[in-house]
């Protein structure tokens, strides 16, 4: 299976890290693969593996947004306001998208009750989205069944193996 796209999870204006694809020929692709060979392998094995990891999360994503009745960039806005209220540019940002359909974004998850707006008490011109008690219940509970896998993995893993796991993790968020 060979790797078809360079993932560029660099910075943003900001600093944060973006989740912009950035495709590269094949022949660009190969041409890193022979500089080095094994690391090529490596290489491999990880998008291998993180394609293979993708395809659980994605499905446990879908039926959880079937369950909330939101759509793919609703559900990644709401879990980037499980962690934190964001202004529309924060989440334009960070997901790659322009402001207007965050805009729309937020409007549904305003609608559905899972989001609210207030303006920021540092700046007025600035309104910032924050996650709702029902919206932080609702995304938590349609989770909650859907990382029950987890429960089997972790007793099989070394606190090692775990955090080598976590540092790749993070690792992929910084870059």
């Amino acid at each position: 299976c060979e790797p078809v796209f360079h993932w560029d999870l660099g910075r943003t204006d900001r600093g944060r890290p973006s989740a912009v694809s950035n495709p590269t020929s094949r022949r660009t692709a190969a041409r890193r693969r022979s500089a080095n060979p094994a690391e090529g392998e490596k290489i491999n094995q990880l998008v291998v593996a993180v394609r293979r990891a993708n395809v659980v999360l994605e499905a446990a994503s879908l039926a959880a947004r079937g369950e909330l009745g939101i759509g793919r960039t609703d559900m990644v806005t709401l879990e980037l306001l499980s962690m934190g209220r964001l202004s529309a540019g924060d989440i334009a940002e960070q997901l790659g998208i322009s402001t207007g359909t965050v805009t729309g974004v937020v409007d549904r998850l305003v609608e559905v009750g899972y989001a609210s707006r207030r303006t920021d008490p540092r700046d007025r011109r600035r309104t910032l989205i924050s996650i709702t008690p029902k919206g932080r219940r609702r995304f938590r509970d349609a989770f909650r069944a859907r990382w029950q896998w987890l429960h089997h993995v972790a007793p099989e893993m070394s606190a090692d193996d775990v955090a080598s796991v976590v540092r790749f993790l993070a690792r992929m968020r910084e870059i």
